[in-house]
């Protein structure tokens, strides 16, 4: 693993990893956090398989969705991301059920394993998966390179803190690293289980953008770290838990072979 201070698209510092194929059982240790990424075909139709194993309410929520490349890519994130719990939960995928939190996080519901945390991001058919075991996660992703209006965002959503070190960023890489501290805001609200519903511009998670973890002292001993990570792809994400340190171990699967898996 190593920290980068650019790439092609996007100047803030990320850490970099070789994202090896996912173990077919993996097994999470204390204090780690698994990254699991994936990019979807091009042209992705879910076929049966993919539909069999969304739930009543998944199913509507996923045909709501007015245009089928949006609704195929959600079904194949969803369905992707029960196959991978199988994994970590030991069971079929199948036998995976799934409830809502209040803003929409997913939880495992079953079987039993409350320890298990998960969440996922899913950027134009480019998808990352956080799971641990015994610690809040929350996972952001935006694919690169993404037209922003960034300026307006940067007064309203970043702390008066981040506002300076994006200020001190040049002009023509602002737009990237302003993403990157958004998929921190994201993040971070994912791993409260708030999503985006809560004060951003109150809470700094970035002091430099040369620096790819960041710890939120909170004051109340609900402490969260973040880590800055290269995807393998181009874009910037980022990964954030309820643990003032973490230690990251990233793997990559095939769309094709985790559903014939």
């Amino acid at each position: 693993m190593t920290a980068h201070g650019s790439s092609d698209s996007c100047a803030a510092a990320a850490l970099s990893f070789d994202w090896p194929a996912l173990p077919q059982c993996p097994r999470i240790e204390p204090g780690v956090v698994h990254l699991v990424a994936t990019r979807l075909p091009e042209g992705l139709v879910c076929g049966e398989d993919r539909w069999a194993l969304l739930g009543e309410a998944e199913s509507r929520r996923a045909r709501r969705l007015r245009f089928d490349e949006h609704r195929n890519r959600w079904v194949a994130g969803r369905s992707l991301l029960k196959q991978l719990l199988a994994r970590y939960a030991r069971c079929e995928a199948a036998d995976i059920r799934l409830r809502v939190g209040p803003i929409g996080k997913p939880f495992l519901d079953h079987p039993s394993d409350p320890d298990l945390q998960f969440n996922y991001t899913d950027s134009h058919g480019c998808l990352i998966y956080a799971f641990a075991r015994g610690i809040e996660v929350g996972v952001d992703l935006e694919k690169l390179p993404r037209p922003t209006r960034y300026e307006g965002l940067a007064r309203r959503k970043l702390s008066v803190v981040e506002q300076a070190a994006l200020a001190g960023i040049d002009a023509d890489e602002q737009e990237g690293v302003f993403l990157a501290a958004w998929t921190r805001k994201e993040a971070y609200g994912k791993a409260l289980g708030v999503g985006v519903r809560y004060p951003m511009a109150e809470v700094t998670l970035c002091e430099s953008f040369a620096e790819p973890r960041y710890v939120v002292i909170r004051g109340d001993g609900a402490d969260h770290g973040l880590a800055q990570v290269q995807p393998p792809f181009a874009g910037i994400a980022c990964v954030a838990a309820a643990a003032p340190a973490f230690r990251i171990e990233a793997y990559r699967i095939v769309i094709g072979d985790a559903i014939n898996a």
